[in-house]
């Protein structure tokens, strides 16, 4: 794509939401894209500004409704409104026509025909970040800002702890962590035992990364966190599907020649192939129910080489019913303007940390600070990276008179912004 084309695109975004409203909107997911300056934001934003543009032709009337609703106040409405956008672009070349239903359209959200007049009435369905997510991110964070603090006050740098529980935490779970903290630092380091208490085991180790040498100018941390899901996550999805069935029964047609199908998408952090075992399951038991195909669909971070790329995880599961129908030639597929395709995605990688990571919630941060001193030609050699999923590595160039440090324009997290 030319510099001249990806300027064009990128000014549909305040062509089309307003540049004053970007700018306010700091609190908000697109207003928190638009203010960074990092790679992935700019990947996320590029994203946003093709699928306007081909919103702006295709369907400028559904366009212009779609934008008052993403800037609206309702924060669930908004969300749900760009990912509809969103979805739409990336189907947009399956059979011969996609197009979203008329506004108040009640049971579906588009509608995809084929050429023998076949046709596909779709559900869009955010599986985003669940309550119980949230506030094990929210107790994990004051966890973390808890350990730096008493290993600032010890002056213990470069300390790393990863915590595992056995089982979701209650709130006087959390509570027993923090009041434990003297004694999580008081383990060995590296050592070959867990300390355990509780519903939790933690080890204390010392950097696993080429960080060394660290100065002494900045604390040095790392937190990781893993915790299995809660006893109703599978249930947050299966509810899903089910106000999808009820509105298909109620609202949509199905039959020989007309499938109801739903597109989710589903968090960065979740297994897609534990997504698509639950999907799977569903279709097991109601295998001639209204929703007889689902369309998973995963935005994440990838890592290759020595870079980060974004990696769109697309999967399909379909009722056993509808296999003469998919036999026709009938073909749903996606189109990216930029990162890859695949049908697994990538597993989250926890690092000092070997053991499986199936259905958790996980929590990871970490800064290095790597001493940079001249050579013996008095030259500098000093470098930044995102080493691992929220760990981050700075240099501190160490002067005679003084330090100065060097950090990266990273993202604050790996998730994916743009969908709220």
């Amino acid at each position: 794509m030319e510099t001249d084309e990806i300027d064009r695109l990128f000014s549909l975004i305040p062509e089309q939401f307003g540049e004053n409203w970007l700018k306010q909107q700091c609190q908000r997911p697109l207003g928190r894209l638009w203010a960074r300056r990092d790679g992935l934001a700019s990947t996320e934003l590029l994203i946003l500004a093709c699928a306007l543009d081909w919103a702006k032709t295709a369907h400028p009337i559904w366009l212009k409704g779609q934008i008052k609703i993403i800037k609206g106040r309702d924060s669930n409405n908004s969300r749900g409104a760009m990912l509809e956008l969103l979805a739409l672009y990336l189907i947009r070349e399956s059979g011969t026509n996609v197009a979203p239903t008329p506004k108040n359209t009640a049971g579906y959200d588009a509608i995809i025909t084929f050429d023998d007049g076949a046709a596909v009435p779709l559900s869009v369905k955010d599986y985003g970040m669940s309550q119980h997510e949230r506030i094990f991110q929210g107790h994990s964070k004051k966890f973390d800002a808890a350990f730096k603090a008493r290993i600032k006050s010890q002056k213990r740098n470069g300390l790393c702890v990863l915590v595992r529980a056995s089982s979701y935490p209650s709130e006087e779970d959390w509570k027993e962590l923090h009041a434990r903290l003297d004694e999580i630092l008081s383990q060995p380091v590296n050592g070959k035992c867990a300390n355990e208490f509780g519903i939790w085991s933690t080890n204390l180790t010392s950097p696993q990364l080429d960080v060394y040498p660290l100065s002494s100018q900045k604390i040095s941390h790392q937190v990781s966190v893993i915790v299995p899901f809660h006893r109703n996550e599978v249930s947050n999805l299966e509810a899903k599907l089910e106000v999808a069935a009820a509105n298909a029964s109620k609202f949509a047609k199905y039959g020989s020649d007309a499938l109801h199908a739903i597109f989710i998408r589903i968090p960065e952090w979740f297994g897609m192939q534990i997504a698509a075992s639950w999907i799977k399951n569903y279709f097991e038991r109601y295998p001639h129910g209204p929703i007889r195909f689902v369309l998973l669909y995963q935005a994440q971070t990838a890592r290759m080489g020595d870079g980060t790329v974004l990696q769109h995880v697309f999967h399909t599961e379909a009722a056993a019913s509808i296999v003469g129908w998919l036999a026709e030639g009938r073909v749903i597929c996606m189109n990216v303007p930029i990162g890859v395709i695949s049908q697994k995605g990538s597993p989250f990688q926890i690092v000092a940390d070997n053991q499986p990571l199936n259905e958790c919630y996980i929590y990871q941060k970490g800064d290095f600070y790597t001493s940079v001193f001249p050579d013996s030609d008095g030259n500098w050699h000093g470098g930044v990276r995102c080493i691992a999923p929220g760990i981050i590595q700075h240099s501190i160039f160490e002067k005679l008179n003084g330090h100065f440090q060097v950090s990266g324009k990273f993202p604050p997290s790996e998730e994916i912004t743009l969908f709220g």
